[in-house]
């Protein structure tokens, strides 16, 4: 209808015009120039300048800019949604707009350059402050820095500007793998995401990580193993003190295997039994010592996780990275990532996990458990109809409140399959002690194919579901 009046006007004469509309049309479209060969942008184009802090002030807001663009001439681009900052024609930043006034926007990349020559500037800068890295990035931070002070700073600084060039998650996966297998360097997490992304092995020396001293173990003193060995003090000639002669006779002076044995620190024995052939000097005792007990660190946590897991009795150990998220589009991958952080446990929160069979529950509660176990938590895996099992032959044989102490102490319960297989009331009641006395001193992480309205044919009470979803 539109169409049809527009064409029928152009037969009228507007205003005091001698022509007719469509008369005049013909005559403008002749003139008309095309359209711009580009899209246009909907946005505020103006012209700006870097300050001394790398910042870029667009209607009364600071954007940050990478350092090297200091003192520059840039053009602002302000979107409804965003602010596009061009240097000669090169974009060199993107930030979320600000509304309001004061606002200093920062993206904490732009500023690693200049605090890598700056390092103890790190823990200073108002653009790193509200950074959140994943907690992987700390741990490393800490090895670098007792492994080589000032200049694991540094290093760490530069596996940060990775992310310049390198996405966020293969990151932090290298750094992941880096810690477990101990090769903590600058190089070794550079190698492994670049083999990440070209998806090959990464080829690392491990022999060289984490970078044991060069010197000769042998010419160690018992007085530098001190530090290891709490309690017992030794003389600067190799022997404990009060030893006639100085000297022990089981262990003479520059004896690099006594101390280690004697204080159950296998990790140190090793590396000092495999640094002699390749020893070379260079590097003193104090840090060798340090770099020592550190390994042993490390590798007694990776030997306590592994005892955490055992303890919980997984039938099958498996995490997240094997869960296929895209074959159920309906599960709610960020809650489930969100859970693998643990921090329901710390909350003493429940989580109940409801859906057919065949949905990869079971799968999930086994990663949270795994995750668990890494966080320093104990877990404890059970099916619902073993537990019962479980309950009622300890009332049987007199020894129940022994089995719920216990069930009680753990710090995470994993209940598998309930509803799966009818519980006898009695089963069911011991089942719903155990949830009664973990309520807010624990968390149960419960799997089931029924309704939870439906629960209350397992667990034979209309009020048992509500109590022991509490929370």
């Amino acid at each position: 209808m539109l169409q049809e009046r527009s064409r029928r006007r152009q037969g009228e004469r507007a205003g005091r015009h001698s022509e007719t509309i469509g008369e005049r049309l013909v005559a403008d479209l002749e003139v008309i120039r095309d359209l711009p060969a580009g899209p246009l942008e909907p946005c505020e184009k103006r012209a700006a300048r870097v300050s001394s802090t790398a910042l870029v002030r667009y209607r009364c807001n600071d954007y940050s800019v990478p350092t090297a663009y200091g003192f520059r001439d840039v053009v602002v681009k302000g979107f409804v949604d965003e602010v596009v900052i061009l240097c000669a024609g090169e974009q060199i930043a993107r930030h979320r707009r600000a509304y309001g006034t004061g606002a200093f926007v920062f993206e904490p990349l732009h500023y690693l350059a200049l605090i890598e020559t700056k390092p103890n500037a790190l823990d200073q800068a108002a653009a790193l402050k509200d950074w959140d890295l994943p907690e992987a990035f700390q741990h490393l931070r800490h090895l670098l820095e007792a492994r080589m002070g000032n200049r694991g700073r540094r290093e760490f600084i530069q596996i940060l500007r990775l992310l310049e060039a390198i996405p966020m998650e293969i990151v932090t996966f290298a750094v992941n793998e880096a810690i477990c297998i101990g090769a903590i360097g600058f190089d070794a997490v550079k190698q492994i995401a670049l083999a990440r992304i070209e998806r090959r092995p990464a080829r690392l020396d491990l022999a060289a990580y984490p970078h044991l001293p060069k010197m000769d173990v042998r010419m160690t003193t018992a007085a530098d193993y001190a530090v290891l060995v709490p309690g017992q003090r030794h003389d600067r000639q190799g022997g404990r003190r009060g030893d006639t002669g100085g000297n022990d006779e089981r262990h003479p002076a520059g004896s690099a295997g006594a101390s280690p044995q004697a204080a159950k620190l296998p990790t140190v024995l090793r590396s000092t039994t495999r640094s002699r052939a390749n020893a070379r000097d260079g590097v003193d005792h104090p840090r060798y010592l340090l770099r020592l007990v550190e390994l042993e660190l490390i590798d007694r946590e990776r030997r306590m996780v592994e005892r955490r897991i055992r303890a919980a009795r997984f039938p099958a150990v498996k995490s997240l990275d094997t869960f296929d998220f895209t074959a159920i589009p309906s599960l709610n991958k960020m809650l489930v990532l969100e859970l693998a952080r643990c921090e329901f446990v710390l909350r003493r929160e429940n989580v109940i996990a409801l859906g057919n069979s065949g949905t990869g529950k079971t799968h999930a509660a086994l990663a949270l458990g795994l995750a668990a176990c890494q966080k320093g938590f104990s877990v404890a895996f059970t099916t619902a109809a073993a537990l019962v099992h479980q309950l009622m032959e300890a009332r049987d044989e007199r020894r129940l409140l022994k089995l719920q102490r216990d069930l009680q102490a753990v710090k995470l319960l994993i209940i598998d399959e309930l509803g799966y297989v009818p519980l006898s009331p009695t089963g069911a009641e011991l089942l719903f002690e155990v949830f009664s006395q973990r309520y807010e001193r624990g968390s149960t992480l419960v799997t089931s194919n029924l309704p939870f309205e439906d629960w209350t044919s397992v667990l034979g009470s209309n009020g048992s579901p509500a109590r022991c979803s509490t929370g």
